[in-house]
This record gives structure tokens, sequence and C-alpha cells, in this order.
């Protein structure tokens, strides 16, 4: 992805001289393992600091710690919380594992969560068991 020049996310030359930057996660959710947490903090003492937090930690510290694999999760997750209901207790519930809220739909969430807890205490095999 191009290093942004401008706008809210614009970064200056002296800061990343590059025109793009490593691959990186972007946004809203990624996944790691404890291991890969312990192995980003390590290189974080190496690493100059990027306030651009998505390329500062998914991608310019796990270039430098080695060893990390990228696997696109969008259709995991629902950026715009318009398919909540559908998304989390439809028939693949549990292969979404994300999605925002807009502000005061607190309710509706709540709905929601109490949905994915009763589908998943009838259910005897999930996959991922």
């Amino acid at each position: 992805m191009p290093a942004m020049r401008d706008g809210k996310w614009r970064v200056a030359e002296t800061d990343w001289p590059a025109a793009v930057y490593p691959r990186y996660c972007s946004g809203s959710a990624f996944v790691l393992t404890t291991d890969s947490v312990a192995a980003l903090h390590r290189a974080s003492f190496v690493v100059p600091f990027l306030w651009v937090d998505d390329v500062y930690v998914t991608g310019l510290l796990p270039a430098a710690a080695g060893g990390f694999a990228y696997a696109d999760i969008r259709e995991h997750y629902d950026l715009a919380g318009t398919g909540l209901e559908e998304r989390f207790t439809g028939t693949q519930w549990y292969s979404h594992m994300f999605s925002h809220v807009p502000p005061g739909n607190l309710n509706r969430i709540l709905r929601v969560w109490k949905e994915i807890v009763r589908i998943s205490k009838r259910v005897k095999n999930l996959p991922f068991n």
C-alpha cells in the first residue's frame, strides 16, 4: 500500500521515506497467537517507532521478527455492522469473528450475543473443536 502523503493518515517523508509500506494488516481486526505477541514485543525494542500503528504493529514488527504469515480475514468480519444478525446468527455464525456496531446499538449487539450463546450451547461438534 502506498504511504499516504496527505489527508488524515499522511506520513512525512522524514518519518517514512519509502513510497510504499511493507505488507501489513489494515484496520479493524487481526488475529495473533500469544507467542507472536511476544515476538512482536521483542522486535519493538529494535524497530524504530512509526505512529501509523497498523503498519508498525502488523508490518514492520513482523518483518523484523520473521516467521509471520498473513491471511485475508475480511470475509469473517462486518466492517459496517449491517450484516450483524445474519452473519452471527445464521448457519455460518461460527465463522465470523468481528463486527463493528454503529453507535446507539447496544441492545442490538446484546440480542445477537444472547443468540450466539443459545446456538453454541446446542451445537455439539463445532468445526473448530
